[in-house]
């Protein structure tokens, strides 16, 4: 059996999971990381960015990461208003969070400009996962991309599922409904990453773990235009 995730906070709930039955599983830095060994060898099962398996709904969980507001681990950071940025500054480890930043401009929610792997000058940076949590005070202007998205799309947004192959689907989405979200696993988790427990038990809460298929569909059509960039 091989199961592959990656190793973030919002993540840890899945990984705590599989420890408590026994399932082995390959914990990856970065959601990217995980993406990329998906392409070169298909596992049993892998959390992965949406917009990457847009093309394979056969094989969706009804589970992942998700957020109905505020996501607080997918950022716009700046020292200055968006509207006089020249670029935003990407997380080269970000799939999903760089096809909403893209949806975004193209509804009219963010101004169009580029985005490169560095920046000079007035712009936004993109910062995602746990490096996120540890910025939310650190800069006079921060967008919390999950709260944007979804007063712009009026439902909540989809930023990782979990794949899997048939064999694989009734039993992780069985174990995925009986134990994620653990809150009695936060403290473990703080020990890990260097958060408080009560913070972790916070951030876990203003998370979607569960996806309705219905809000997959609608968020792959959304992610669609984007999707070959993701991939």
């Amino acid at each position: 059996m091989r199961v592959l995730l990656f190793d973030f906070l919002n993540a840890y709930p899945y990984q705590a999971a599989l420890e408590e039955a026994g399932l082995p599983y390959t914990l990856l830095p970065d959601p990217k990381r995980v993406a990329e060994a998906w392409k070169k060898d298909k596992p049993d099962a892998a959390l992965l960015p949406f917009p990457v398996v847009l093309e394979e709904p056969e094989a969706w969980l009804e589970w992942g990461i998700g957020s109905a507001g505020a996501v607080h681990s997918v950022l716009l950071v700046s020292e200055t208003p968006p509207e006089q940025w020249h670029a935003v500054e990407v997380d080269g480890r970000s799939t999903a969070s760089v096809a909403l930043v893209r949806w975004l401009m193209d509804q009219g929610h963010l101004p169009h400009r580029p985005l490169v792997k560095k920046a000079e000058g007035p712009h936004g940076r993109l910062v995602i996962g746990d490096a996120a949590l540890r910025l939310r005070r650190a800069f006079p202007v921060i967008l919390d991309l999950g709260k944007v998205a979804t007063q712009a799309g009026g439902l909540p947004v989809v930023f990782a599922v979990w794949w899997a192959r048939p064999s694989m689907q009734k039993r992780l989405a069985s174990l995925w409904a009986a134990c994620v979200p653990d809150f009695e696993k936060a403290p473990l988790a703080a020990a890990r990453y260097g958060f408080s427990p009560q913070q972790i038990r916070r951030y876990w809460q203003s998370l979607k773990y569960p996806l309705p298929r219905f809000l997959l569909e609608t968020w792959a059509e959304r992610y669609r235009p984007y999707a070959l960039e993701a991939r």
